[in-house]
Order: C-alpha cells, then structure tokens, then sequence
C-alpha cells in the first residue's frame, strides 16, 4: 500500500484540478492491478533492471531520431507485454541487452517474437553493455532524464509514467537501483527476413503450443543493418526495402550456383 500511495501521490500532486486527480488516481489503480495482479512489487531482478535499460535508451533513440515524444512512449509495448519491445509504423523492434563480457545469446520467449508475418520489418537491436558498480548511469538517472526531456508534452508523460508501472519500476524502489550503473558500449540491428535463424508458429509440430530457445548474436551478423537504415525507415515507412521469400534461402530452400 505505501508503495503504491507513494507513486500515485508524486504523480497527482503535480495536479491543479480536483476531477484531474481523481482521474489520474483511478487511471494509475487500474494501471498498478494490470502491472502486479496480486503479486508483491519487490524490485526488479538484474536481468530485468539491464533489460529495462536497453528498452529505455532505445526509447531515447526513437526521440533522438525524430519521433515525436508521444509516439515514442506509444511504441514502447514490451512494457506491456507485447511479443516485441518497439511497434511503430509497420516496424517491430526486439531489444535484446547484454553485459559485454558475457556470452552474447539472446533468449527468445516465445514464436512470435521474431515472426515478421505481419510487419514491413522486423529488428532485433543488439546492445552490448557495460555494469558497474557505482559508476555508469543508474536506471533512475535515465528515467529522470527522459521525464525532464518529455515534462513539456503532458500526454507522453502521463503514458511514460503508465509504462513504467507495467514495466514494474517503481521510484520507491530507486535505492536498489544505484549501486550499479550502466553504459552501452555498441549497438547492433539485425533484419529477420527469409532465412534468418529462428522459430516460428508456422514451424511448430501439431500440439506443440509454446516454445523458448536461445539464439547466438553471432548467427545473425549477416543480416545486420545500419542504424541510418533504421532512421530512414522510421522516417518514410514506405522506405522499407520488401523481400521475395519465393527468392530467399530459408531452412527449407537452399539454392546453388555453379560457373560454365
């Protein structure tokens, strides 16, 4: 209860109007059942808050690219739970961060996670990331750097603060989370397109109804992309180069070439 006293009463205090607080009120108590649904918010693991931080400086490259803040915020639907971490015009991005010393493995949670059926592309942005203990930028150092860059545009604000709830992160919780900061190193963006190693629904065996798996950074080096590439597909969707499959090498196609 104090947990959840302490977040709605920074956000409503900010509050002129009565019927604006009342609002915000019920909006952030349907918000915090849909993000806990009878669990105990007790912080997030370190798995989480690294992920939680790629998710984030990601969400500043949307903003730095030149997406509108509000738009920005509403792409963010890993927070949500969605399949992908990014949805915006056609374009679905999985944010896959990891501490640079470890092995670079992605762990995919499920088959439509890197099924691009229903989108004009679909990436995977490779962070490689440094943690340090008390050096780097902390998780509540970017979240209060990206509140300050949005503050002017309410709307945004009101759905970063929504999100960020989902996302299980709760000011109240910031101690826990400055004793290691972080500092990406290099960022990578690989294409899924024909051919990509992956697992799809379509590749499932009758009654087979979820699946995980790992895949290695390495294997999809070969479909990388710039990230100037990402920049002009965000900012003409009708940029976005389409592939053939019936022309693309996949797990079931292999084609060979031989000189006369």
């Amino acid at each position: 209860f104090v947990k959840f006293a302490t977040n709605a009463v920074n956000r409503i205090r900010r509050l002129e109007e009565n019927q604006e607080a009342a609002q915000a009120l019920v909006r952030r108590l349907r918000t915090w059942k849909n993000a806990f649904k009878g669990e105990k918010p007790s912080g997030l693991s370190k798995a989480a808050q690294i992920g939680l931080y790629g998710e984030l400086k990601m969400l500043e490259t949307f903003m730095g690219i030149g997406v509108g803040y509000l738009a920005s915020v509403k792409a963010w639907t890993g927070a949500e739970g969605g399949p992908q971490d990014f949805q915006i015009d056609g374009i679905a991005i999985e944010v896959k961060t990891l501490v640079q010393a470890e092995p670079q493995r992605f762990k995919i949670s499920s088959a439509r996670q890197l099924d691009e059926t229903f989108f004009n592309a679909l990436l995977i942005a490779h962070h490689k990331a440094h943690r340090q203990k008390d050096s780097g930028q902390t998780l509540p150092e970017i979240v209060s750097e990206i509140r300050e860059n949005i503050s002017d545009d309410i709307a945004a604000l009101e759905h970063f603060e929504d999100k960020l709830v989902l996302a299980k992160y709760l000011d109240s919780d910031a101690g826990i989370y400055e004793e290691y900061g972080y500092g990406i190193v290099e960022t990578s963006y690989y294409r899924v397109r024909p051919g990509f190693p992956k697992i799809t629904e379509s590749q499932l065996p009758l009654g087979i109804g979820k699946v995980t798996y790992v895949l290695e950074a390495s294997a999809c080096e070969e479909y990388s992309i710039d990230p100037s590439t990402l920049s002009e597909w965000l900012k003409k969707p009708d940029s976005i180069e389409k592939f053939d499959a019936d022309l693309m090498e996949s797990g079931e196609i292999e084609f060979k070439s031989s000189a006369w």
